[in-house]
């Protein structure tokens, strides 16, 4: 239990805020939506396998400020579901069973589901707000599960928000520090990382943002640079568009992702698709394409 102490901590604390929201906000800012994603829909060999895979991915979220601003509450639930059967080793009843005996598989479908859950205070004096953020995620792998592992990874993530108004426009500064206090593996120590994020967003819809990723800490003794991730975007009445490129410290290794996206709203809707380009400049691997396309509802 010791483990997900930050998890509930958090989470009274917001608990206790949502009960302080102003009888005259008829807001609800809840969402919800649907989403499916096609991996690999161009069937590139990746490590010897070709096929394509869907993911059907329902998730709802709750987002609402709270004492003229000052207390930003967020929570969403996610749940995704592969229609990919994976094969899983059938432990024998019989521990002294043969050990020549061949092993039995039996086919499970990938059922993942997460919880994200984030409270922050904003400190505004002038064009001037700072924002102090505490975010909780938890990943638990429903099926398959592994009979050796925990089958949860959960990560904090503190973070402080700077962000300056100017004539064209906001810039800001983040600087987020994700830390991996429960992961599947028993064995593992934890992991710390360090993002620090400079952003725009102008007065006209035009956003840029650049993030550059650290190792502090993890299990594999890496520390130092870990990649970095730059976005443009832009808004024009109910469209929006945003392209994302991820490149990683070794690309060779890891492969660029490129992720262009489109949304457009009308009244309670909006409606989305992206397409995802991953593996770019990866050694003896070409470049996989997965597209995904979406709704969501707003009240």
């Amino acid at each position: 239990m010791k483990k997900y102490l930050i998890f509930f901590v958090v989470l009274a604390l917001g608990t206790g805020m949502a009960a302080t929201v102003s009888a005259q906000d008829d807001s609800i800012g809840l969402t919800a939506g649907l989403e499916f994603f096609f991996k690999n829909a161009n069937k590139v060999d990746v490590f010897g396998d070709k096929n394509t895979y869907t993911y059907m991915n329902p998730y709802i979220y709750y987002e609402k400020s709270f004492l003229d601003g000052a207390i930003d509450l967020y929570a969403e639930l996610n749940y995704n579901y592969g229609f990919r059967k994976i094969d899983v080793l059938i432990e024998p009843e019989d521990e002294d069973e043969e050990e020549d005996e061949e092993d039995q598989f039996e086919k499970k479908f990938e059922q993942e589901l997460w919880f994200d859950f984030s409270l922050g205070y904003n400190i505004r004096k002038g064009d001037t707000t700072v924002s102090f953020v505490l975010e909780n995620e938890y990943t638990f792998f429903l099926s398959p599960r592994s009979k050796d592992g925990r089958n949860v990874e959960g990560i904090f993530i503190p973070k402080i928000i700077i962000n300056q108004g100017v004539g064209i426009g906001d810039i800001y500064t983040k600087a987020n520090m994700p830390i991996t206090f429960i992961q599947d593996d028993k064995e593992a120590k934890p992991k710390a990382g360090l993002n620090l994020i400079w952003g725009w967003g102008s007065n006209f819809g035009l956003g840029l943002e650049l993030e550059i990723k650290q190792y502090l800490y993890n299990d594999e003794d890496k520390t130092g640079y870990a990649g970095l991730n730059v976005t443009a975007s832009y808004e024009t009445g109910p469209f929006y568009a945003e392209v994302k490129m991820e490149t990683p410290k070794s690309v060779e290794e890891s492969g660029i992702s490129i992720k262009p996206e489109i949304e457009y709203s009308f009244n309670i809707f909006t409606f989305y698709g992206y397409i995802r380009f991953d593996c770019i400049g990866m050694d003896d691997m070409n470049t996989m394409v997965s597209p995904g396309l979406g709704v969501k509802v707003s009240f």
